[in-house]
């Protein structure tokens, strides 16, 4: 709830009847307090940091060639196969000198990764939404780069979460684990203060969202992306889990990555049909009575799949995954499109006109849609095989990367006021207007007085609208408590009731059960 903002002239003429400096020093600190809360928060302007990672071939690749080459620390060298039939098609693509942030050579490291986006992950810290993005083709690294083996082979044999010691001790620990472990070094910094992190975990498969950090009985539910009243997307549902530690994070981070979809294909034994959305939502005390809620998004899109490597015989589950890929990053390409277009002038009369932006065209741009709008920091972190076998993948990436690094963002803190500092504040210009309309009355000006109680008479509204608000919150928390409880004793009730039928089925006997085997034959 926002007070009523109060005329400049008003309240120094306030100031000025009540004969005192004093006066007008605390009516300017009154309307800083308020403004502070009523201004929108400035928007800092940056573009997508874009970091190119090289793979080196594996041994079957190695007889190929190479299409690419590392000329520096930022620059790339694509080079297209004259045998190749696409890039005949292509011809203007043979040689391709490319320039992003940061390019990765195939003898870098995680840690090197890791500190190129770094600085992403350092803005959420101070209020601001980040975002960090995986894109490619199948089987280049995406996933490797995000999580690192130690947390993706656990995940795959089913095995409990790691001890955060011994995934800070791997080096080939990914961005997430880095990400985790920075967000709660920052937190330790802190020493609490009522800061505290929520982790969500959802995944897109064939146009359909899903919630990884459900149990099994649930998982299978759909969840739909909506929109607020400010035209910020959300998905309805989601479990947002409150977590203490790094260790809690692992559980559910493999707990969700255990339920994702997976397949083998031809580049990858254990490849994912699915993107998905790992993010932890920061809360912090902020200053003027705010509090500061930013998230940070770890991306990791699905592969890009070209339909010649698989041949006729390909499975028909398989090709719906495939297509449903396929599409959602064809969408994602068209916003990038899209965004970086300037925008069209009208023909009648020369003012620009905005250009369409197709988010609903897929559920993975409809959650992404903040993100790609402007309001986050974002690192995209392209991969690539140097192999000559994947040149026309690894072109089409390298223009999608190019793309990206043109979209211009405009992200602003994100801070929310405190109901209870904005009653405070409300009941300190209470005392300091009573005390103005009592100077007035002795001066005799009565005009003032008027205006000063109408101030008052909207002040102790607004005072009451607070205390409204709270005792919402409050039943708001009960009946969620009364529902949990609910629902664990259904659920208790539901055993119990499994259990008796069980022991029914035991306590039968042998030749009863016999008999009516015959009887069914």
């Amino acid at each position: 709830l926002k007070a009523p903002t109060r005329p400049a002239a008003l309240l120094l003429g306030l100031g000025r009847a009540a004969g005192g400096g004093g006066e007008m020093a605390a009516a300017a600190a009154l309307r800083a307090s308020r403004a502070s809360r009523e201004e929108p928060p400035p928007t800092v302007s940056s573009a997508v940091t874009v970091v190119l990672r090289v793979r080196p071939p594996f041994p079957h690749e190695a007889p190929h060639g190479q299409c690419t080459r590392t000329v520096d620390g930022r620059r790339l060298l694509f080079t297209s196969s004259a045998e190749s039939q696409a890039a005949q098609q292509a011809a203007r693509a043979r040689h391709v000198e490319c320039t992003y942030d940061r390019v990765l050579d195939m003898l870098a490291s995680q840690e090197d990764t890791w500190r190129t986006v770094a600085p992403v992950v350092e803005k959420a810290l101070d209020g601001y939404n980040a975002t960090l993005f995986t894109y490619g083709m199948t089987g280049t690294g995406k996933t490797h780069s995000m999580l690192g083996p130690r947390l993706m082979q656990s995940a795959f044999e089913g095995k409990s979460a790691p001890r955060a010691e011994d995934i800070a001790g791997c080096n080939q620990r990914g961005l997430v684990p880095r990400v985790i472990e920075r967000v709660f070094a920052w937190l330790d910094g802190r020493g609490g203060g009522g800061a505290g992190v929520a982790v969500s975990y959802l995944q897109v498969y064939q146009e359909r969202c899903y919630d990884l950090l459900r149990p099994a009985a649930r998982a299978s539910e759909v969840l739909r992306v909506r929109e607020d009243g400010g035209g910020a997307t959300y998905v309805e549902g989601l479990t947002r889990a409150a977590v203490h530690s790094a260790e809690e994070c692992y559980e559910h981070l493999i707990f969700g990555f255990s339920n994702m979809a997976f397949r083998a294909t031809a580049f990858n034994e254990q490849s994912s049909r699915s993107h998905s959305v790992l993010t932890l939502t920061i809360t912090a005390p902020g200053g003027q009575g705010q509090t500061r809620r930013s998230q940070i998004h770890m991306v990791d899109l699905a592969g890009n799949e070209r339909w010649d490597t698989f041949g006729p015989g390909v499975e028909r589950g398989h090709a719906r995954e495939l297509t449903a890929i396929n599409r959602s990053l064809h969408v994602l390409g068209a916003c990038v499109q899209a965004l970086t277009q300037p925008p069209a002038v009208s023909k009648r009369d020369g003012r620009p006109v905005p250009t369409h932006v197709p988010y609903r065209d897929s559920a993975l741009t409809m959650i992404l849609r903040d993100s790609l709008a402007g309001n986050s920091f974002v690192a995209m972190l392209c991969t690539v095989c140097s192999c000559s076998l994947y040149q026309v993948q690894t072109l089409c990436t390298l223009r999608f990367a190019d793309r990206a690094k043109r979209l211009q963002l405009q992200a602003r803190r994100c801070e929310v006021s405190d109901p209870k500092a904005v009653l405070r504040d409300t009941q300190s210009e209470v005392t300091y207007l009573r005390s103005l309309v009592a100077q007035a009355s002795k001066a005799g000006d009565m005009h003032l007085q008027k205006q000063v109680s109408q101030l008052e008479s909207r002040n102790n509204r607004l005072a009451s609208e607070n205390e409204t608000l709270k005792e919402q919150l409050l039943a708001l928390a009960k009946e969620a408590e009364h529902a949990r409880l609910a629902a664990s004793d259904a659920s208790a009730a539901l055993g119990n009731s499994l259990a008796r039928g069980q022991r029914s089925l035991l306590a039968l006997p042998p030749r009863a059960a016999g008999a009516g085997g015959a009887g069914g034959e």
